[in-house]
């Protein structure tokens, strides 16, 4: 049986999606350009990164440029570094950097968008806190409203069936899956996908308490599309970026994001 959303549970599911930060973009608004320069931090929050941040620190094989807390696996050849400047801002930069022996090579670098409140280490994160994981986690698959834009990650097209279980009592928290498969309190906080324009055009799953889910962590942590200003938890950034992102990334490459403040990163 075809289960639809109950109209009432609109507003609030809009307000639990990731990518409906307290000032997420409304359906229809488009994303900034990436030609233009980074948005400057409202007042009491830290910019985007200089350039400099990671440059400073050569290249390496035994992992990224500037990143010593974490190992990257040695079958990672893709990565995408989300860095920022501390844990209370919501804005950050996103490079996309690939392996070619021991060198490193960026392929895209940008301006990004965390959540409103931040980042959190991953494993003291709580469902609700809009904060944005900090940690290594696989990419592994990639979903959107939108036809898929021509990536070899795994896509799904989604539809008014497909939901992200945000239901910490069902055994299906923080997976996809169809409202006519049940198993899931349908409403909130579980998202009906197909309801975020433009956020969830095309989206990128972050495997962020993935696969075996801690209930009541956090679910649905994506890089998807830009609203108008900081998310849920998500990392979000102009859609002509991430479909780039999307095109670039290769299954057998065994890509990672990793993410979190420059200082914690470099530090072991």
């Amino acid at each position: 049986m075809r289960i639809l959303l109950v109209p009432l549970l609109l507003p609030l599911l809009l307000l639990t999606a990731c990518g409906s930060g307290p000032d997420a973009a409304p359906a229809g608004t488009a994303a900034p350009s990436s030609s233009a320069p980074p948005v400057s931090a409202p007042a009491g929050e830290v910019s985007t990164p200089p350039a400099s941040a990671l440059t400073a620190v050569p290249p390496s094989p035994a992992g990224v440029p500037g990143v010593t807390r974490f190992a990257v696996p040695e079958a990672s050849d893709q990565v995408l570094l989300v860095t920022a400047d501390g844990w209370s801002t919501s804005h950050a930069r996103l490079q996309a950097l690939e392996r070619d022996g021991g060198t490193w090579t960026t392929v895209l670098d940008v301006g990004a968008r965390l959540g409103s409140k931040g980042l959190a280490v991953a494993e003291e994160r709580v469902q609700g806190s809009r904060s944005t994981p900090a940690g290594m986690f696989p990419l592994t698959s990639a979903f959107g409203r939108e036809a898929d834009p021509g990536t070899a990650m795994p896509y799904t097209v989604v539809d008014e069936e497909h939901w992200w279980v945000g239901d910490v009592d069902s055994a299906h928290y923080n997976e996809m899956r169809l409202a006519s498969q049940g198993g899931f309190e349908v409403g909130p906080p579980s998202e009906q996908l197909v309801t975020y324009d433009p956020q969830y055009d095309h989206a990128l799953v972050i495997d962020f308490n993935r696969p075996d889910a801690v209930p009541g962590r956090g679910a649905a942590i994506f890089l998807h599309v830009n609203g108008s200003g900081a998310t849920a938890g998500c990392v979000s950034i102009p859609e002509a970026d991430l479909e780039r992102v999307l095109r670039w990334l290769d299954p057998a490459r065994s890509p990672v994001t990793v993410i979190g403040p420059t200082d914690w990163l470099a530090a072991s």
